[in-house]
């Protein structure tokens, strides 16, 4: 970990943490408690999903990780090596690949679609610049993601914020 002090963030720019004192910023969160279905499947959150689709399709282990609460379901995803691949639809996609992040993109939507109060709080961002740092509760930095970098995640939510308001 990098010990990196906390920088204070501009106030038009939002860092998407599940850990914000603001209930709106915890709603754009894959940890937010927003039950998604997708393609036929239930998941107890964006995380969930996420975490589960590590496992091999039709497991008793994805479908246990996907009723999970977010912790849980991250602390299940990371007990695991990550695989090269994970299966969705029958099809294997490479972890990390641009169908991958497709797939976080899908889940994304689902939650913003499923839920008026994610769809909301998303759309109370306006046009504020969205980002994603994380910092443990020790204060140091925590590395981005490589499965779905901060970049990826972020211009999720802003190109789903923008399809919102175009509505």
């Amino acid at each position: 970990m990098v010990k990196a002090p906390k920088a204070e963030l501009p106030s038009d720019v939002v860092n998407v943490d599940s850990r914000s004192e603001d209930p709106v910023v915890g709603m754009l969160s894959n940890f937010a408690e927003t039950p998604i279905e997708l393609d036929g499947e239930w998941y107890a959150s964006v995380e969930a999903f996420w975490q589960a689709i590590k496992f091999p399709e039709g497991s008793a282990e994805r479908e246990q990780v996907a009723q999970m609460t977010a912790p849980n379901a991250k602390r299940a995803g990371a007990a695991v090596e990550t695989p090269l691949n994970i299966e969705y639809g029958g099809k294997l996609i490479a972890h990390g690949s641009p169908q991958h992040h497709y797939l976080a993109r899908r889940a994304l939507g689902a939650k913003f679609e499923q839920h008026e109060a994610a769809r909301e709080a998303l759309l109370e961002t306006g046009d504020r610049e969205l980002t994603h740092v994380l910092y443990d509760s020790d204060g140091n930095l925590i590395p981005d993601s490589w499965s779905l970098p901060a970049r990826v995640f972020t211009s999720h939510l802003v190109e789903i914020r923008d399809e919102l308001k175009a509505v």
